[in-house]
């Protein structure tokens, strides 16, 4: 009887390790493949299945281990140890389906409002450097526009002292300037090369847009495939954005 219950329990702590399991390897990806759907993509084929084959042997040897420990308690202490291991487990396992499952919200309005009043000096330096090096249409963490950008007189110095005042200001994937009307720095984003991209983030613009809304938050894109971009005021030519590309 005793070895019936044992394989009884080995079988459920297996199946519940899988799960767990599976969902760690989900959450390991998304949580180091950032803002790119491509990069979480491939980083679940490995973490995924990994998560599920070590999550069911060593939640069988969890469960075994635990239901041998439980033996030495009073039928209370095991079932206030049992319900103490299930909320410990429900905690964790809550925590990173939120994790997953913000990945894909945009941060709200007030979190960038924010960062904006803290790094405001800084946001209008690196304009003013944008407006200065002609030429220079992207910075990002490790690439730019164009590739070499001593091209156009723009020293590695430079660069490294853009992506410094960059991190400061928590804009690490930098900006885009195809425009000198318009300079946007990406405060968050999502998407890759074959998906949607949404980002948000700060937009210096020299003239008011047309676009503009009294607030970013749960902002949907409609049912259309057509570019988007939206707009907030904050003050003088500032104003936070949030766009949509089709993939």
């Amino acid at each position: 009887m005793r070895t019936a219950i044992r394989i009884l329990v080995g079988i459920v702590g297996a199946i519940a390790g899988t799960l767990i399991g599976a969902i760690f390897g989900l959450f390991v990806a998304t949580l180091f493949g950032g803002g790119n759907d491509l990069a979480v993509a491939f980083l679940i084929m490995p973490t995924v299945p990994s998560g599920a084959i070590l999550g069911a042997v060593f939640g069988s040897i969890f469960a075994l281990l635990f239901f041998h420990w439980l033996r030495r308690f009073t039928k209370i202490g095991k079932a206030i140890a049992i319900v103490t291991a299930i909320l410990v487990v429900s905690s964790g396992l809550a925590g990173m389906d939120w994790k997953i499952e913000q990945r894909d919200k945009p941060p709200p309005d007030q979190q960038l409002l924010t960062n904006y009043e803290k790094h405001e000096a800084t946001l209008n330096q690196l304009v003013e450097m944008v407006k200065k090096d002609k030429g220079l249409t992207r910075v990002d963490t490790d690439w730019t526009d164009p590739h070499d950008p001593t091209t156009i007189g723009v020293s590695t110095e430079r660069i490294n002292e853009y992506r410094r005042l960059l991190r400061e200001v928590r804009v690490p994937r930098g900006f885009s300037a195809w425009s000198q009307a318009e300079i946007d720095f990406l405060y968050w984003g999502i998407g890759s090369a074959v998906s949607d991209d949404v980002t948000k983030g700060y937009a210096y613009l020299e003239s008011a847009p047309q676009n503009l809304a009294e607030s970013l938050d749960g902002y949907k894109r409609p049912p259309t495939r057509d570019v988007v971009k939206v707009y907030r005021h904050i003050r003088g030519n500032w104003y936070l954005f949030y766009e949509y590309l089709p993939g």
